[in-house]
Formats: structure tokens, sequence, C-alpha cells
């Protein structure tokens, strides 16, 4: 289970970079009025978060992938037998304050990428066992 919910963090990290190049995310509408009160409409324009934010916002969309990536290693370096650590659970919450701060554009992509953070930190914390207890 563990495995899967890493699967689907590492998924929805490379998602996040695939909607910010590629996805629409903003939408314009330029009009303007001529001398006489008519109002003229020039259609819409349909961009994506790099078209309008520049080429320094895939900096922020890989931060899901990257935070995958390291919370990932993090419960592989720590073997099967013990928590994640506070480390891989504050990347999780860090994460999740990110996914908050941009719920209008980016955030909502982000979902899948910090739920999967937390089942696979919370199946690793339900899995730790105590030195000298059984675990039926």
């Amino acid at each position: 289970m563990e495995l899967v919910a890493l699967g689907v963090a590492l998924l929805g990290g490379a998602a996040v970079l695939v909607f910010a190049t590629t996805m629409t995310a903003y939408t314009t509408s330029e009009s303007e009025q001529t001398s006489t009160g008519a109002v003229i409409d020039h259609g819409s324009r349909s961009e994506t978060l790099v078209a309008v934010n520049g080429p320094g916002v895939l900096v922020l969309a890989a931060l899901p992938l990257v935070a995958a990536l390291i919370v990932g290693g993090l419960l592989w370096r720590r073997g099967k037998d013990r928590d994640p650590g506070p480390l891989a659970w504050t990347l999780v919450g860090l994460l999740g304050l990110i996914m908050l701060a941009g719920m209008l554009t980016i955030g909502p992509v982000m979902m899948p990428t910090v739920a999967g953070l937390a089942g696979a930190c919370a199946v690793r914390q339900g899995r730790r066992t105590v030195p000298g207890m059984s675990v039926r």
C-alpha cells in the first residue's frame, strides 16, 4: 500500500510539471471601446502558467516531484520497520501549505501528490513496531 501511495505521489508530481507547461491556466479577453461607445471584442486567449509567469514558475511546479522523491528516499533509507521520521512529515506538511496557497491556480493539481505522500507516511507510521512487542 505504501508503494502505491508513493507511486501516486510521483505521478502527481510529474503531472504538475505537465500542467504548468501544457494546460490552460489563464484565459484573458481583449476588447476596446470606440469613440462612439461601442465595445469591440477581439476574442480571448488561453495561456499556460509558464506563458504568463515565465520559466521561473517551473521551479515551483517541480516542488511536488522533488518532495515526492525526497520523502520516498527518506522512507527507503529508514527501513521498513521505522516510522517516516520528522523530516518526511515536515516536507508533507510544507507541500500541503504550498498546495493551499496555490489553490486558485496550481494547488488542485498538487492534491494527489500531497495525498499520496501523506498516505505513504501514514502507512509507514502505522507499521512501526515497538521493540519487544509483537503486532498481530
